[in-house]
């Protein structure tokens, strides 16, 4: 038996839109570091764990500053030993999967 030990599938009473949206696949180019989420987390934003103070893949780094792909305005976030936390604007930038750009994760 599965995880679930067949009482179902494992994302259901789960919205969807909040799996995708809480799910931040990473890709780095050069010196910056993209988080992408799969759906749109709202107003309210995103939390990304890995990207904690205390995360071990930072040894010790400091984010310096986080904007997301196709929004002119600046984010509301900060880095906790929760994760990155980031404000979403009202606007939805695009339909689909969007994108934060993060400085100060990568040497």
């Amino acid at each position: 038996m599965g995880v679930n030990q067949g009482n179902g599938k494992w994302w259901d009473g789960y919205d969807p839109q909040e799996l995708y949206a809480q799910n931040h696949p990473l890709s780095k180019k050069g010196d910056t570091l993209y988080a992408i989420a799969l759906g749109w987390p709202g107003e309210k934003g995103t939390v990304i764990k890995s990207l904690a103070t205390t995360s071990p893949q930072l040894s010790g780094r400091k984010i310096s500053d986080v904007s997301l792909l196709g929004y002119n305005g600046k984010l509301a976030w900060s880095q906790t030993e929760e994760g990155l936390k980031v404000k979403m604007p009202v606007e939805q930038p695009c339909k689909h999967a969007v994108a934060l750009k993060i400085s100060g994760a990568v040497v």
